[in-house]
């Protein structure tokens, strides 16, 4: 497949416990095969987050779109945790074996725009858009984002697809 791919953050600091996850196989042979697997070489970890188009046409050009910011993802993530954020945490490990993490990252939410050649098509050309809008906003930043992006692509005369992913409640409990 012809694919492109572009870079939406660099993991800065990774807070997770990487390689630590207490993960065990029933059978001892499957188990030492696993603890193998989820080994992870720490000089080589660079946590590049992107986003990608795979297609079985060719591409004849690729961009990347940056979008309006809506969170500081080294900024806000960055700033020490109050105590009461360190209980909830604590809680959530002990009582739920669940792990309340940070993502310290530089980059930015993004669009990824391909023309592709499809002879099929009146204009011998699609326009592939594959986005991902930011989660941790009111959902006006996602508004903004999305007309950003729109007003972008609304010259193209090619088909236009526009595919994305975003979670559907925001993290500041603000209603989609």
């Amino acid at each position: 497949m012809n694919y492109a791919y572009g870079v939406e953050f660099v993991e800065v600091d990774p807070v997770f416990a990487i390689g630590t996850e207490q993960v065990h196989l029933p059978d001892a042979q499957q188990d030492q095969r696993l603890q193998q697997d989820l080994q992870v070489d720490r000089q080589r970890y660079h946590g590049l987050h992107g986003t990608a188009i795979l297609s079985r046409y060719p591409i004849d050009r690729a961009r990347i779109l940056r979008l309006p910011v809506c969170y500081d993802w080294y900024g806000n993530e960055y700033k020490a945790i109050s105590k009461l954020e360190q209980g909830r945490r604590w809680s959530a490990d002990k009582l739920f074996r669940e792990r309340v993490e940070r993502e310290l990252r530089q980059g930015g939410r993004m669009a990824l725009i391909a023309d592709i050649s499809v002879p099929d098509l009146p204009t011998g050309r699609a326009t592939i858009v594959a986005t991902h809008l930011e989660n941790k906003c009111p959902p006006a930043c996602r508004q903004r984002q999305m007309q950003a992006l729109l007003a972008d692509v609304k010259p193209d005369r090619n088909p236009v697809v526009i595919a994305g992913d975003l979670n559907t409640t925001s993290r500041d409990n603000t209603p989609n």
